[in-house]
């Protein structure tokens, strides 16, 4: 039986930051990438895909209504199976 990789969720606002992190997790690990630029497109995310997610990375210092902080209670409130 083969293992499913680990499904993440990567918050960050910075591009520069959020995309080379997914690229090298994808290409060396293996692992199911998902990115979201601030806290309310990885609510959306995570809300989609009804909690899928095994890790959530997530910036401490987001732009937008929603800081890492926030999203991080959310996530554990609504998901608490996500990491």
């Amino acid at each position: 039986m083969t293992e499913q990789p680990l499904h993440l969720l990567i918050v960050d606002d910075e591009e520069s930051i959020r995309m080379p992190l997914a690229d090298h997790l994808r290409i060396n690990y293996h692992y199911s990438v998902d990115t979201a630029r601030d806290g309310q497109d990885a609510l959306q995310l995570v809300d989609k895909s009804q909690g899928r997610y095994d890790v959530a990375l997530i910036d401490q210092v987001l732009e937008g209504s929603i800081s890492g902080l926030e999203l991080l209670r959310e996530l554990k409130t609504k998901y608490p199976e996500i990491q």
